[in-house]
């Protein structure tokens, strides 16, 4: 079910698809802060070009 409301959050929200579920949105906020999920790659590569704008230079792992 968490699985369900992260890959739905960003076009519903947490609240109105709790609302759908038998879930609280304190119990999956709960739960989120427990669990710490990585970047997917494509936003880690995001990174150095930041950087870059400030005219550091970062090289990211392969």
């Amino acid at each position: 079910m968490i699985a369900f409301i992260d890959d739905h959050r960003g076009a519903y929200g947490v609240g109105p698809i709790c609302r759908e579920l038998p879930i609280a949105s304190s119990t999956y906020h709960a739960h989120a802060a427990r669990f710490v999920r990585p970047l997917p790659r494509q936003r880690v590569r995001c990174v150095p070009s930041m950087f870059d704008r400030w005219g550091v230079k970062v090289s990211c792992p392969t």
